[in-house]
């Protein structure tokens, strides 16, 4: 496979600068949309002296992620420029290390799911008093993301961060994470001259970022001591915090931190854009609307479980459907 190269001046500072200046301006998915509409689906750029393979061809993402997953890697690239934020966790993490953080993870995760369905209707209760219901228009967007930041953070961490409620500590804890990843992404792209990087507000941003981290991984920890000295077990309804499954597998406090920020990193608005990705399409194709609403209608007074959720076939073609465009 040819793969063309981005022209590369002194040690590819014009890539560099592009790539900050589109990270701090907002449009950097249209600035890496600019260099494969420029030069094909896959490209090599020189970032300071280091090569860079970008892709969007899915049989390259195929063949990285799946066929020969084994043969890549991206420690080499992350770690020594993203620990402040994400210690050891699997973002940033491969090989034994990596396979352990998931071995850790998956069983935590089928139980805290099971157990948090019937924590879910409070959110979307205040979700829904959120949207107005005069027939105005409305942009469901932030409204999703603030309900899925709820559902995750209480998931995660065992505490609704309050975003539907625009709390002050949600908006202060978000705005340490964004600006940590942006300056962990700046980071990344120096490489071995990210001592380059001397950005006091990012140290404190990742301070922020782990601080609370460790604040609900003391308090997992302590709630695992209660329950060890105590001589009944665990009610199954108290299963509710992915931290406190976890707790019980390692009680080593960085190691619980850095996998809860790397739960986290990606599910605060992945789900939120699927969302909203779902209602776009289905407000333009009311036939789609119409189908869906058969299905899940005659089981709207039902209880909501997991069988429930998972008998609806046309919902899950919608999703489905809606993801792949997202692509």
């Amino acid at each position: 496979m040819a793969v063309k190269k981005h022209p590369n001046p002194f040690m590819g500072l014009d890539y560099f600068f592009g790539f900050i200046n589109a990270f701090k301006g907002g449009y950097l998915l249209d600035f890496n949309k600019s260099g494969f509409d420029e030069y094909g689906k896959t490209l090599s750029v020189n970032s300071f002296g280091t090569r860079i393979f970008k892709t969007i061809d899915p049989e390259v993402s195929k063949a990285v992620h799946a066929t020969y997953f084994a043969n890549f890697g991206l420690q080499g690239l992350r770690y020594d420029t993203a620990t402040h934020l994400w210690g050891n966790g699997i973002i940033v993490v491969d090989g034994p290390h990596w396979k352990h953080g998931r071995a850790l993870m998956r069983p935590s995760f089928e139980v805290v799911h099971l157990a948090n369905m019937e924590r879910l209707r409070k959110h979307t209760d205040k979700f829904l008093n959120l949207v107005p219901n005069d027939g105005s228009t409305v942009d469901l967007a932030p409204l999703f993301k603030r309900l899925i930041l709820d559902t995750t953070s209480e998931f995660i961490f065992g505490e609704a961060m309050g975003a539907l409620e625009d709390s002050k500590q949600c908006k202060t804890f978000m705005n340490a994470f964004e600006y940590a990843q942006r300056g962990t992404g700046i980071r990344s792209v120096l490489g071995r001259l990210k001592f380059l990087h001397r950005d006091k507000k990012w140290w404190e941003a990742c301070k922020e970022v782990t601080d609370y981290a460790d604040k609900h991984v003391d308090l997992a920890l302590e709630r695992l001591s209660r329950r060890e000295n105590d001589a009944q077990s665990r009610p199954e309804s108290d299963r509710i915090r992915l931290v406190d499954e976890m707790a019980r597998d390692t009680q080593d406090r960085v190691t619980l931190r850095s996998h809860i920020i790397s739960v986290f990193s990606p599910a605060h608005d992945g789900a939120a854009t699927v969302l909203t990705n779902v209602v776009f399409h289905l407000a333009r194709h009311p036939n789609v609307w119409d189908q869906l609403k058969k299905e899940i209608e005659p089981t709207k007074d039902n209880l909501l479980t997991y069988e429930l959720l998972n008998s609806y076939q046309y919902l899950e073609w919608v999703l489905k459907e809606s993801e792949s465009h997202l692509g």
